[in-house]
């Protein structure tokens, strides 16, 4: 899960980011306000085989089934007209989710 901050993965508002498998995933930034999981799912899918997607605020994740795969979409996504806005898409720097509560095992951001 992702921590409260405003570095990769985090904009300090809301629920954290819950992320399995940081290799196989992708952050994105600046996603148009409001932009729903589905969405941002569908136009990953465009560039390579996404399994799921996340949103909050204006990050997000997107997950991959191979590390290979997430550095395809990340260099793809990295620019990519969305909605209005232009991407922003690096490689998911925090830990997995340890599935406890609090703030056990959560990624601190730089």
């Amino acid at each position: 899960m992702m921590g409260f901050s405003n570095g990769k993965g985090g904009n300090g508002k809301g629920s954290p980011l819950r992320v399995q498998d940081p290799e196989k995933t992708v952050w994105i930034g600046g996603l148009p306000p409001n932009t729903h999981f589905k969405e941002l799912l569908t136009f990953a899918q465009q560039v390579g085989p996404a399994k799921w997607a996340e949103c909050r605020g204006v990050t997000g994740a997107i997950g991959y089934p191979t590390p290979q795969d997430a550095q395809t979409a990340m260099a793809t996504l990295n620019g990519a007209p969305f909605k209005g806005a232009s991407l922003q898409a690096d490689k998911w720097t925090g830990k997995a989710s340890t599935g406890k509560g609090g703030f056990g095992g959560f990624p601190v951001w730089k």
